[in-house]
């Protein structure tokens, strides 16, 4: 976060820039979740002059083995555009990690923690969320120490439960699922929403071939069946009046895989997996990004000698912000023989994505496409699309005629496709955007 954010005296602007990009097309900035598998490692030092202290095991490494956070750490909320809202991760201080720090009582530092962030971030805080990925019966305790540290009160809605690992086993009564930690107490009189996260693979901990494109985000089975566990506990949630939020997801896990995550491809996946997702009961979706990793939208410092920079899945943050631009909208995902048979001319905007590889080594000559045909009152329709000649590239990107500059401002004037006498073509590896 001090890099994406920087403090008061040097504020990071090229990363206020790419999110107020996102603002101004979709109507209000992204809620961004600090925290994840690295704030387990995190202690806060009410003391500690500096911002951030980080102990990286290699210069490889992608995660700190630890950090060690001051009030100066919460510089970096502030230079945000200004609606910006935040949900912070807290460490749960486990028995190991009280030993480990030598921070004594593990939920009072928890509410010190807490009560900093508070009162620091203020009304642009969203929520907390207490532990990632590895629950336990104590969360209604910490959550209650917070609420009344806080307010006085020992219920306060301000915590986005579980924050549980990708879900496989919902039948289970001692599965971490939404499903069971109701069973066990989180109610919404704490929780304002829950979380649980997924990924199309992992770039750790595989045996032999690792992943590729075609493989994982190139899937759509893969993707579904990953889907699915969600689809199932976004159903069960609708009763209890908290809404069920992806709160950590992105192409491959353990941040990233080298061309897969940061190429082309992964912004084509983005789009057709965020719209199938808003189909279902899945009120928001969060994508994990850091400093160093490769699937991060963009690099908000200079890392490697290279400066701040946008990554590709960044131009599916724009498609998608001109989708859901405004709120209230209602996806239906049809097959394209549906659409061109049943589509209705009231729709907003239609999307087509083709999730099929096309690299540098194929002959453009025989590339394939797929024609949707639009009905006659779309026939002044506006369509753009990401656009680079092969999906395994990273650069050269533009999406409406425009990209992204290294100031991270929009540059370039926008322009629009028009109607290939009244169908949208869309290429093997491209998402198109049809808007009336």
């Amino acid at each position: 976060m001090a890099d994406y954010g920087g403090n008061d005296r040097y504020p990071n602007t090229f990363s206020n820039k790419v999110i107020q990009n996102l603002e101004d097309i979709a109507g209000k900035p992204p809620i961004f979740r600090v925290g994840g598998s690295t704030q387990h490692s995190a202690v806060y030092y009410p003391d500690q002059v500096e911002a951030i202290i980080e102990q990286f095991d290699s210069i490889s490494s992608s995660q700190p083995r630890h950090s060690y956070i001051g009030p100066a750490f919460m510089q970096s909320f502030q230079n945000f555009p200004e609606s910006t809202k935040f949900i912070f991760g807290l460490n749960f201080y486990n028995p190991e990690n009280e030993t480990l720090f030598d921070v004594g009582d593990g939920i009072l530092q928890c509410v010190v923690e807490a009560n900093a962030v508070y009162n620091a971030i203020g009304e642009n805080l969203y929520g907390f969320e207490i532990g990632n990925e590895d629950y336990v019966d104590q969360w209604n305790e910490y959550a209650i120490a917070i609420s009344q540290n806080l307010t006085g009160k020992d219920s306060l809605a301000i915590f986005q439960g579980c924050v549980f690992e990708a879900p496989r086993n919902v039948w289970s009564s001692t599965a971490w699922n939404f499903e069971n930690a109701e069973g066990d107490g989180m109610r919404s009189n704490k929780a304002k929403s829950v979380a649980d996260h997924e990924y199309m693979g992992a770039a750790c901990d595989y045996t032999g071939v690792g992943p590729t494109i075609e493989t994982t985000i190139f899937d759509r089975m893969n993707m579904l069946k990953r889907v699915w566990y969600h689809d199932y506990l976004g159903n069960v949630t609708k009763d209890s009046g908290i809404p069920y939020i992806l709160g950590e997801t992105n192409s491959i896990s353990c941040q990233g895989a080298k061309r897969i995550s940061d190429v082309l491809a992964a912004a084509v996946w983005a789009v057709d997996y965020v719209l199938y997702l808003s189909s279902l009961r899945v009120d928001r979706v969060h994508f994990h990004m850091g400093t160093r990793y490769p699937y991060a939208s963009w690099i908000p410092v200079t890392f490697n000698d290279t400066a701040p920079e946008i990554k590709p899945i960044y131009y599916a943050a724009l498609f998608n912000a001109h989708i859901f631009s405004g709120g209230e909208k209602q996806t239906e995902v049809w097959s394209t023989e549906q659409a061109s048979e049943h589509m209705p001319c009231e729709l907003e905007s239609i999307v087509a994505a083709r999730l099929t590889m096309w690299n540098s080594t194929f002959d453009e000559a025989k590339r394939p496409y797929t024609s949707l045909e639009l009905p006659s009152s779309w026939r002044n329709a506006k369509v753009s699309r990401p656009t680079n000649p092969v999906v395994g590239i990273a650069n050269n990107i533009t999406m409406a005629g425009q990209s992204v500059n290294s100031d991270g401002g929009i540059a370039g004037e926008k322009t629009y496709e028009s109607l290939d006498n009244g169908r949208v073509l869309v290429g093997a590896g491209e998402a198109v955007i049809a808007q009336h």
